[in-house]
């Protein structure tokens, strides 16, 4: 054996001592596309490095990019080298299985070969670069370069094509089979690999061919369709835009490839089949070896339509509206016609012999060899009908056609009609269901159907049968027109047949009678004004469109021309012109009047008109009058605009002639457009402006302006009156202003008012001050309108029932507001108020004067009070004068609804969906009034807090606190709100209690059980997986929550179901509030049932929340009377269900400003003990030099300060301090949370790092600490890591570079899987980062007062412990060690071996490969005891190297190395006998191994 390895390594000397091998020719075959290149010593075919071979023609030059090399492995003196190769060819994305994938398509690629069959082939040369070729001694070849011998071949060529119309199908035959591949099939995923091989096939993939051996399959679009194009004799020509399919499914020399549609209707209907010609560019497709068919332009055989589709007869059904067209062969045999794809309808027309129109969308079925087509566009229907024109004998009078384009239909096999100029269409009026019912006038005896009538400007048409649309338009019933829904009258015009004019509508109202044969318009006043001016008025006749009108069938109206003769039978209007309304508007100066029709405004003057208590010569001196369209002659509104001194005439009248102010129209002061005069009129004018008043709608409309008049003048107010409102007496105007300004005793008339002394005003400054007066009037205006709600709507959850009753804003105070009125407005809403019939619509009326007053004043008063203030003194005042507070409607009465923000009111479109913001206000300051009243103290102190409320310059909470200390109450605001949450849960009306009557109402009656209430309810049931702790977040401030618990419940069969299984009577409740935020928390223990009707048998206990933290805790039971969940027994001996506390209720209110915080308010939790662990540790990072990764480890989940679900870890040095982050690393593990963060190392220092973290609960962890101590490493000199008294010695170059380095303390606890039946006697410490290998070993000493002689070291490395040996001294172990990492001490009699892992080797060695024999890997052994560069080779029994690694740099240690049975270049190798070769320095040896298969 040693004699065979000497010879062995002899050989191997005097192969490395001879010359390389250099090419010595080179050729190229055009035909194969084979390079071939000889040699004058046998090269390797697999170490072939084919980017250092260069081909050129002297301009041009291509680097190979790759080639496909000899199958198998051998050395040889002529090397062919296919230049076709396999690569991935192209990408794509695609949605794989939902998610987007890139997709690699793999193939054969001919890019170089086309590159370079594109150079001057007579004139190239290779340039091989050095090391472009192995020699069997492994010999680089030398650079060279050669002429390049080129054998030419003959390009495949097409020798016949041919295309068949009927079928689609064009047929190529070659010179030589050609590929027929169209995509590529071979993809990356979805079952492909993207290498090749595609077994087994996936789906509908198609698994390619190998057509040259290289063991990859040809995949790569073989054949391109937009290089494919035919031209015919007169030059037109069509390329191919694609293809369907390819018949053939392997290569052959013949192709038949089917079009797709529109190639094929582009190709029959652009070209001259009969003279049609290929012309075809080179490279559309290639023969199996990969060389272009030649571009050619020979005749194309075309085999016409056997069976062409034709058209010949079309027919229409009138009654159902139904185009059928009819097809036929040539043949006559029967045709399967395709409703897909859809006709071409622009190549489908109707004509006769005056006009022609396309069909346009519709559905289309299709059934042997007719196609059908339904829901025509109506203009279609009124086109195709239009045609229907019969002679005196009752047929056509001018036949109609129908003409198709070539390929506007196709039928089941593709084929498209052929072109069909001249189609007969007949007409038929289909079944007698449906028979055809076209709408004819339906005439009087006098032969009129069209009427006028002027007095209601009504036109309307009689039909003999229903009427369903106009203008395509469903026609609405009479009862079904709106007042605003006007539509355009297209299609209707009327003729003045003595002037040859024709006059066109614009719009009306359009609607039908009751029997849907008469239809009416309301003509638009435009349209009125044209037809009642026209001087031939009576003579007109009606124009009208065909299909304008259609029945209910949607057959059309017919056409009515001038020579119809439909005249329209006028009837005019003998009623003169009327006044509808007058206004002055005393803001403009105008006076604006609206009449019932049209007159002509040149014959009206102002010296018809006068008045009753002013001069009207003055009014109207220096006037002009106008109109809104000041160029029409006939109108029906005319504006008076007056001078200054007719305005100063009208503003000086008193104020009783203000609101009757009378107007005395004179006779014939207007003439209407048919000659009538009006007659003399007195009429009231409205003596007012216009206001411009808010929608609060749930989608409010725009701000829109109103007039009102002035209907009552007063001292302290005026009252407006919009003029569209119902109409408000005198008398009850006069009320009403008297009630806001004096003080009005009420009799029984008014029954909720009987004796009560009503003085607004006066009573609501006494609390909040005067008003301002920004106009200077020194009056209050109400005006009372309809402001746009959402009463008898209900949108967006504000109930129909609803309604806004009024409103006021500062805008009006501010004159350049946009919507400014100008001055101190209160407006009123006035629907649905009936204030003369309904006492009670007269109290809505006056209480929302009083709140809106009250609002503006203490507004005005105190600019920067919160809106919820506002509101609680509005309707506190609302009490104060009248009992009670009405709301937003008739019988509404206020509700609780707990998370409600007290301090927060919804306003202006949201007010009403808001309104438990409003009923939240009141009820609470309802609830603090009976408290102050029951209180002792002096001169009504629920109504002083009022007035202190309002003159205190403090704003919001603190206004009401501050007014509570100046009245001498005992409690603050928030006491008094946290008593009024627990009030509203217990509902409990007049109950005087032993806790003095706090949580009861004196005139609110809320009563509902326990399940009528917005609460949360806890399970507390861990293992249905809703245990403690319980978070509550988005808390608005100033608002009270319910937290239910249930103890138990009686079910339906009177068992005693208990609850909450995880909540026990003996536990503590804790409260965990986000801190520095202010709660107050009421712990209620309530008897009775949760369907249950309140009872008084219940126990209240305050928690003491700490203000800082906001931390409290409280016993489930704090009185043995009120045990949760314990149940008496009765006098039977049975559970006795009135003993038990069956609900624990905790009230928690936010008594803050705060807004929710971003994590969580507060936890409610019973968890009091501290979790098993919550430790902090730590190791130097792995894979990022100079830092340290941190983790908590904790048996719950950790919270800071502020409620983020972190550890916070606080460090210190010398010199430095700070606080570091953990985020959430693991929390899916029940029972475990970890937490990390990454810390760089800068200094060498020892680092303090404190851990102190709490849980959901608030119960603080017992705080952990980690020290670090670290070094900076330099690999020039010797360092000593230590951590206390134990440290590691590291020799100079032991890591590649400088680097911090620390010692961490482990802690033992996360430790498990040390070896068995041994003890820990040391700390665990890391020294470095984990399994950090070092090139010169160090030396670990380990400090222990417990040492003894079994002690030794043990180091954990690649997940297990190893023994790495240890001597003792003292109390000081040492040991060596080949990596860094974590070390401890451990004593015991069963120690594992010592590690060959970790300590160093002392001699080099070559172990047995390991399983030997093999197949088809090997894992092959070495050590070293030294870093050195190691090569390892494994030869053949030839002395060949089959595989190397050679001079890779290695530390100190044992090694490994794995073979995988296959050369270089990956192919797999043939058993037998092989020899491993190992050199290290000096070192080389030899193994033999045994490959077997």
């Amino acid at each position: 054996m040693r004699s065979k390895i000497s010879l062995f390594e002899f050989v191997l000397f005097m192969s490395y001592a001879c010359a390389s091998a250099t090419p010595s020719s080179a050729s190229y075959d055009v035909s194969t596309n084979v390079l071939t290149v000889n040699f004058s010593e046998s090269v390797s075919t697999e170490n072939v490095l084919l980017g250092r071979i260069t081909i050129t023609d002297g301009s041009n030059s291509y680097t190979l990019t790759g080639g496909t090399l000899p199958d198998s492995s051998y050395y040889t003196n002529s090397l062919a080298i296919s230049l076709v190769y396999g690569t991935v060819i192209d990408q794509l994305e695609q949605t794989i299985f939902g998610s987007t994938q890139n997709i690699e398509l793999w193939g054969n690629t001919t890019t170089q070969v086309d590159e370079i069959e594109s150079f001057d082939l007579n004139n190239c040369s290779v340039i091989f670069e050095s090391g472009a070729f192995l020699d069997a001694n492994n010999a680089h070849s030398d650079s060279t370069t050669l002429s390049l011998t080129v054998t030419d071949g003959t390009d495949p060529t097409i020798t016949n094509c041919s295309y068949s119309a009927t079928h689609n199908t064009l047929q190529f035959v070659f010179s030589d089979p050609v590929q027929f591949d169209q995509i590529a099939e071979d993809r990356s995923v979805d079952g492909g690999p993207g290498d090749g091989s595609l077994d087994p096939q996936v789906g509908s993939n198609d698994p390619g061919e190998d057509r040259n051996d290289n063991g990859v399959l040809d995949s790569e679009p073989n054949m391109i369709p937009f290089k494919i194009g035919f031209t015919d004799d007169a030059g037109n020509s069509v390329n191919l835009e694609g293809i369907k399919s390819v018949v053939q499914t392997a290569d052959d020399d013949t192709l038949d490839i089917v079009l797709t549609i529109n190639d094929a209707k582009r190709l029959e209907t652009t070209l001259d089949l009969s003279a049609l010609s290929l012309n075809m560019s080179e490279a559309a497709f290639r023969d199996t070896l990969y060389n272009p068919v030649s571009s050619s332009s020979i005749s194309v055989t075309v085999a016409a339509d056997s069976l062409p589709l034709v058209a010949d007869s079309a027919a229409f059904d009138y009654a159902k509206n139904e185009f059928y067209i009819y097809f036929r062969d040539s043949e006559n045999s029967e045709i399967d016609i395709s409703p897909t794809p859809a006709p071409v309808w622009s190549k489908i027309q109707i004509y006769n012999s005056s006009s022609s129109f396309s069909l346009t969308t519709g559905s289309v079925t299709a059934s042997n060899n007719y196609l059908k087509i339904k829901n025509l566009s109506f203009a279609v229907f009124a086109q195709i009908e239009n045609l229907i024109q019969y002679d005196a004998d009752g047929n056509i009078a001018d036949s109609v056609f129908c003409s198709l384009d070539a390929y506007s239909v196709y039928d089941r096999s593709e084929n498209g009609n052929i072109v069909a100029p001249k189609v007969p269409l007949s007409f038929y009026a289909g079944s007698s269901s449906s028979t055809y019912a076209t709408p004819q006038p339906d005439k009087d005896d006098m032969g009129g159907f069209v009427y006028y009538n002027a007095s209601d400007n009504l036109l309307s048409f009689t039909w003999d049968t229903k009427i369903g649309s106009f203008n395509s338009n469903d026609i609405p019933d009479d009862d079904e027109i709106g007042n605003n829904d006007f539509s355009n009258l297209d299609g209707i015009a009327l003729y003045d047949h003595q002037s040859g004019d024709t006059l066109s509508l614009e719009s009306g109202r359009v609607w039908r009678s009751g029997s849907k044969k008469i239809i009416y318009m309301d003509l638009s006043e435009a349209d009125e004004v044209t037809l009642e001016s026209n001087v031939n008025k009576d003579t007109l006749y009606l124009l009208l469109d065909f299909y304008t009108f259609a029945s209910t069938k949607d057959n059309g109206s017919p056409t009515i021309t001038v020579d119809s003769v439909a005249f329209i039978q006028y009837v005019a209007d003998t009623t003169g012109p009327i006044v509808t309304g007058a206004q002055y508007d005393f803001q403009s100066g105008t006076i604006n009047m609206t009449l019932n029709e049209p007159v002509i405004k040149s014959e009206f003057s102002t010296g018809d008109l006068s008045f009753q208590s002013v001069d009207e010569s003055s009014v109207f001196n220096g006037s002009t009058i106008s109109s809104a369209d000041s160029t029409a002659s006939y109108v029906t509104d005319i504006i008076i605009t007056l001078s200054a001194s007719g305005t100063l005439s009208l503003d000086d009248m008193d104020n009783a002639d203000k609101t009757t102010f009378n107007m005395t129209v004179g006779d014939n002061a207007f003439t209407g457009l048919d000659g009538a005069f009006s007659e003399i009129d007195t009429l009231n004018v409205d003596y007012g402006r216009n206001y411009w008043i808010t929608s609060f709608e749930a989608f409010p409309s725009a701000t829109a302006q109103q007039f009102c008049a002035i209907s009552y003048i007063g001292t302290d107010c005026d009252i407006m009156v919009d003029i569209s409102s119902p109409t408000i007496s005198d008398t009850l105007l006069t009320l009403i202003g008297r009630a806001f300004e004096n003080t009005v005793v009420f009799d029984s008339t008014v029954s909720q008012y009987d004796s009560i002394e009503v003085s607004i005003a006066s009573t609501v400054r006494s609390f909040t001050g005067q008003e301002k007066d920004t106009d200077d009037n020194g009056k209050v205006i109400f005006v009372f309108t309809d402001i746009k709600d959402e009463y008898g709507l209900g949108r967006n959850d504000t109930k129909r029932s609803l309604f806004v009753h009024g409103y006021s804003t500062p805008n009006d105070t501010v004159s350049s507001s946009q919507f400014a009125n100008g001055g101190e407005i209160i407006y009123i809403d006035t629907d649905p108020l009936d204030i003369t019939s309904t006492n009670n619509d007269l109290n809505v009326l006056l209480q929302a004067m009083t709140h809106e007053y009250t609002k503006m004043c203490l507004q005005h008063n105190k600019p920067d009070e919160q809106p919820w203030i506002l509101e609680a003194v509005a309707q506190l005042m609302q009490k104060k004068i009248f009992g009670d507070c009405v709301f937003f409607g008739e019988s509404t009465a206020p509700s609780t609804s707990t998370g409600n923000q007290l301090t927060y009111l919804s306003t202006g479109v949201n007010k009403l969906k808001g309104r438990t913001d409003q009923h939240n206000v009141y009820i609470f300051f309802t609830y603090l009034q009976e408290k102050l009243t029951a209180l002792d103290l002096e001169n009504e102190p629920e109504w002083r807090i009022v007035n202190e409320i309002c003159q205190t310059t403090k704003v919001g909470v603190q206004s009401v606190d501050t007014a509570l200390v100046a009245i001498g109450a005992s409690k603050h605001f928030a006491d008094y709100f946290a008593d009024y949450g627990m009030a509203c849960y217990l509902d409990l009306s007049n109950t005087n209690n032993e806790y003095n009557g706090i949580y009861s109402f004196e005139s609110l009656d809320l009563v509902a059980a326990p399940s009528g209430k917005s609460a949360s309810t806890l399970k507390w049931d861990k293992e249905n997986n809703d245990p403690a702790p319980f978070m509550f977040k988005n808390i608005p401030p100033w608002s009270y929550n319910w937290i239910i618990m249930q103890g138990y419940i009686v079910d339906i069969e009177k068992n005693i179901v208990y609850k909450s299984p995880d909540l026990s009577a003996t536990d503590t409740l804790i409260f965990n509030g986000y801190d520095g935020i202010q709660f107050k928390v009421k712990k209620l223990a309530l008897k009775s049932g949760f369907l249950d009707q309140m009872t008084t048998d219940f126990e209240i206990v305050d928690f003491t929340i700490d203000t800082t933290t906001a931390f409290g805790k409280l016993p489930v039971t704090t009185d043995s009377d009120f045990t949760f969940k314990e149940l008496g027994a009765d006098s039977l001996g049975q559970p006795d269900t009135s003993t038990g506390v069956q609900i624990v209720m905790l009230m928690v209110a936010k008594v803050d400003d705060a807004p929710a915080p971003p994590t969580s308010d507060f936890w409610v939790s019973n968890i009091i003990s501290l979790p098993e662990f919550s430790d902090l540790y730590g190791f130097q990072n792995q894979g990022a030099p100079n830092h340290i990764d941190l983790f908590v480890a904790s048996q719950r989940a950790v919270y800071d300060s502020v409620g983020n679900e972190n550890a916070i870890v606080l460090y210190n040095t010398e010199t430095d301090s700070g606080e570091l982050t953990l985020g959430i690393l693991n929390n899916t593990v029940t029972g475990f949370t970890s937490y990390h963060t990454s810390f760089e190392l800068n200094s060498e220092t020892d680092y303090t790092f404190i851990f102190n973290g709490k849980d959901a609960s608030g119960n603080e962890f017992i705080p952990d600490s980690l020290t670090v101590s670290t070094i900076f490493y330099n690999t020039a000199t010797r360092a000593v890591l230590r951590l206390g008294k134990s440290c590691v010695e590291l020799e100079p170059e032991a890591l590649n570079s400088n680097q911090f380095l620390a010692s961490i303390q482990f802690p033992k606890k996360l430790v498990q899987d040390f070896p068995q039946e041994l003890s820990i006697v040391s700390n665990i410490i890391a020294f470095g980062p984990q399994n950090k290998n070092i090139k010169r070993p160090a030396t670990v000493n380990i400090y222990s007062k417990r040492l003894t002689s079994s002690c030794r070291v043990y180091q954990y490395y690649d997940g297990q412990w190893h023994n790495i040996g240890g001597t003792i001294n003292q109390d000081i172990i040492s040991a060596n060690t080949t990596a860094l990492g974590r070390f401890v001490v451990l004593a015991g009699d069963n120690h594992l071996p010592e590690s060959d892992q970790l300590k160093l080797p002392g001699e080099f060695a070559l172990f047995p490969n390991y399983p030997n024999p093999f197949n088809p890997s090997t894992t092959i052994g070495y050590s070293l005891p030294k870093e050195s560069n190691v090569s390892i080779s494994i030869f053949n029994i030839l002395g060949q190297t089959v595989w190397s690694k050679k001079d890779f740099h290695v530390n100190p240690g044992v090694h490994h190395i794995t073979w995988s049975g296959q050369n270089m270049a990956g192919r797999s190798l043939a058993s037998g006998v092989y020899f491993v070769e190992m050199k290290a320095q000096n070192f080389i040896t030899h193994r033999k191994i045994l490959l077997m298969k």
